[in-house]
């Protein structure tokens, strides 16, 4: 199985469905990692938030790929749309994460569309992720639940490896991360679990 997590930037998916990715991986699913923008923030430089996003996708068992988008360039549109398509018809995936458009960050809501317009013609399963950290007000729907209990560990290695962000957000935004997958493992009898939605499902 080909699996494609994308995220508008490198630490969108780990927070999210890093356990998840690693439990694919554990069965024999091939991951990857996906950046749309190249950014900065919150580093010196995009190579410093490309090298951790690198490196968090290893802690996952998963390779890591950038699309080297501008941020400052970057929407939803027929341009940009188009190259979600090539990348869909060069990965030919059977399932792809992808941060929900919902999410208050408006590159998490263009990417989103951008990855929803370019399904429309491909037979691939598609899962919205849960509120990236920190968010705003959203209204978010849970049909995917996913036991990490035995990845969480691998998780946690992997959202440490963003480094820039840590030291942006401080220790609550690692804290808040494992309440919250401990808070939905509790809610189904496990000890850490992750939710997300399913827009489309081809079994």
């Amino acid at each position: 199985m080909k699996i494609l997590a994308i995220g508008a930037h490198p630490d969108d998916l780990e927070p999210q469905i890093g356990g998840t990715l690693a439990k694919f991986v554990s069965q024999g699913a091939q991951v990857v990692s996906v950046a749309a923008t190249s950014t900065s923030t919150g580093a010196s430089n995009s190579q410093v938030r490309d090298a951790e996003g690198k490196a968090a996708a290893n802690c996952l068992g998963a390779s890591y790929l950038s699309l080297g988008l501008s941020p400052h360039e970057f929407t939803y549109s027929r341009e940009f749309i188009e190259i979600v398509d090539q990348l869909f018809i060069s990965e030919k995936p059977d399932l792809v994460f992808c941060v929900n458009e919902k999410d208050s960050h408006h590159e998490h809501q263009a990417i989103a569309k951008c990855v929803r317009s370019a399904s429309r013609k491909n037979c691939f399963s598609l899962v919205s992720l849960n509120q990236a950290f920190p968010g705003g007000v959203a209204t978010f729907s849970y049909n995917y639940w996913s036991d990490i209990s035995a990845f969480h560990e691998s998780k946690v290695r992997a959202v440490m490896c963003y480094e820039s962000q840590v030291a942006k957000y401080g220790e609550a935004w690692l804290e808040a991360i494992i309440a919250r997958d401990k808070q939905w493992g509790f809610n189904i009898g496990c000890s850490f679990a992750e939710v997300a939605n399913i827009d489309k499902w081809i079994s």
